[in-house]
């Protein structure tokens, strides 16, 4: 979908249950806040990667078994490590930009 189309009326629109879904998200970072607070932006791709399929058998596991608030706390906890592994791309992607600018100054300076 391109989001162009959508006009300015969806611009600044968010859809009350991904607010929603973010306060859970929040609540489940805020945990560790006093503990580990951005820790995490220290940590590997594949971390990230292997939490979240660590969190999608645990939402597996809340849906087979209904439990309705494990499931919110545990679809967060996906969505938490999607959005770590989605921050460290662009920052990686980011540095090597940065990286990559800064030899071809250096490279034509000399």
């Amino acid at each position: 979908m391109n989001h162009e189309s959508l006009g300015d009326s969806t611009k600044n629109r968010v859809r009350n249950e991904i607010n929603e879904f973010a306060e859970q998200m929040e609540l489940g970072l805020a945990i560790y806040d006093n503990d580990r607070d951005e820790s995490w932006k220290q940590c590997s791709m594949q971390f990230f990667i292997d939490r979240m399929k660590q969190e999608v058998q645990e939402l597996e596991t809340a849906i087979e078994t209904g439990q309705m608030n494990l499931i919110q706390k545990e679809a967060a906890d996906v969505a938490n490590f999607a959005m770590m592994a989605s921050w460290k791309a662009k920052e990686d992607w980011l540095n090597d930009v940065d990286d990559y600018i800064n030899w071809e100054h250096y490279k034509y300076r000399g």
